[in-house]
C-alpha cells in the first residue's frame, strides 16, 4: 500500500514536470481498492509493478522515462523489479527515485533539463 510519504514526494514531483511543462502522465497501479474496483481495473489493463510515471519524450539513448517513487526506505516489490527489467529491454530508461532532488538529477542526466 502506498504511504502518505511517498504520495507526498510524487505530488512534489508532479508539481515540478508540471511547472517545466514536461510532456508525462501518472500510473494509478498502488494502493487499497474495494474488490469490485480492483477486478474493473484489471479488466482494462492495469498492469502489476508498472513505474509511477512515464516521460513520453525521447532522448539519444532511449525511448521513454519510466520514474518509480519510492520513500527513503521502500523498497521495489518483485513486479517492479521484473517491470524494471522489461522496459529497459525494450528500450526505456527506467529510474527509481526518493526526492525531488533526485527527480530533477535523473531529468538532467536524462537531458529533458
Amino acid at each position: 500500500m502506498r504511504s502518505q510519504e511517498e504520495h507526498l514526494i510524487q505530488k512534489s514531483i508532479v508539481k515540478y514536470l508540471d511547472w517545466l511543462n514536461i510532456n508525462y502522465f501518472a500510473i494509478p497501479n498502488g494502493g487499497a481498492r474495494h474488490l469490485m474496483i480492483a477486478k474493473k481495473l484489471k479488466a482494462e489493463g492495469v498492469k502489476r509493478g508498472v513505474a509511477d510515471l512515464f516521460i513520453y519524450q525521447a532522448s539519444k539513448e532511449y525511448h521513454g522515462l519510466f520514474i518509480e517513487v519510492k520513500t527513503a526506505k521502500g523498497t521495489q516489490s518483485p513486479y517492479q523489479k521484473d517491470f524494471q527489467k522489461l522496459a529497459q529491454l525494450a528500450g526505456y530508461k527506467y529510474e527509481l527515485v526518493r526526492s525531488l532532488d533526485d527527480t530533477i538529477n535523473v531529468l538532467k542526466n536524462y537531458g529533458i533539463i
